[in-house]
């Protein structure tokens, strides 16, 4: 098992592989509150779902309420592997809402590995990883995928939804876990190896629809949107017209 999460009710999702007549196969286990298996999830605790490719890895899930999200890789073929993501009920089905069937590939570079996974306040998910060179050779990059709630590709976002950080050509670098800081902006933990293994914190800048509104606590009080601002266009929403109001976007 290599990662697990809570869901809104308490129980446990854990993911990982199983070995089945030679090949890796993902792996989800659901325990209650008191430690026993949800015989409710899968029959018996336990769910092996069927993905199209053959050798596959789950290497991290991020609850959603009572759905959660899973990230690994597959092969499909003998020389490269893609990226996943999954979305599940709490029964352990397919969320078929999202992507095609409950999973979308992301199959835009070599040798992808998802790695750690997100949900932002507005359902977006983010999905962190590396690409590149297998095995300890360089270079191999971080790399970010945002999907929206559909299972497709944020264009909102980096490069047609994606962003690739290199730390040198000789370089190796994984991005293991990623999460949402309260201003909306993104940081990403792993690690990169070159003359030294080094522990790397990046953070990225998000774009403002994870802003949420700023409800004022006083009815007399302006309500900006958006908040945090990341651009230097902004709504200034006045509750009437005898409040005056500065506004100053700090952009830092």
């Amino acid at each position: 098992v290599y990662g697990r999460d809570i869901l809104d009710d308490g129980s446990i999702i854990g993911v990982g592989h199983v070995t089945l007549v030679g090949d890796n196969k993902a792996m989800l286990v659901k325990v209650n509150t008191d430690g026993t298996l949800d015989t409710g999830f899968g029959g018996d605790g336990v769910v092996v779902p069927v993905f199209s490719a053959t050798e596959r890895d789950v290497r991290a899930v991020k609850a959603d309420g009572q759905n959660f999200y899973i990230t690994g890789s597959w092969q499909d073929n003998p020389s490269d592997w893609d990226t996943f993501i999954a979305k599940f009920n709490d029964d352990g089905t397919f969320d078929t809402s999202f992507g095609t069937g409950g999973t979308t590939t992301i199959s835009s570079n070599p040798n992808e590995y998802g790695l750690g996974v997100t949900v932002q306040p507005d359902g977006k998910v983010l999905v962190c990883g590396t690409t590149g060179h297998l095995g300890f050779a360089g270079p191999r990059y971080f790399q970010m995928d945002r999907f929206d709630t559909d299972g497709t590709a944020d264009a909102t976002f980096g490069t047609n939804g994606q962003t690739i950080t290199s730390f040198g050509s000789s370089v190796f670098a994984d991005a293991y876990g990623v999460a949402i800081q309260p201003d909306g902006k993104i940081l990403v933990t792993g690690f990169r190896s070159g003359a030294n293994n080094d522990v790397v914190v990046a953070r990225y800048l998000n774009d403002v629809t994870t802003a949420v509104e700023d409800v004022a606590q006083d009815s007399t009080a302006p309500t900006l949107y958006p908040n945090p601002a990341s651009q230097t266009s902004v709504t200034l929403t006045l509750p009437s017209s005898t409040v005056d109001a500065t506004i100053h976007v700090d952009r830092k």
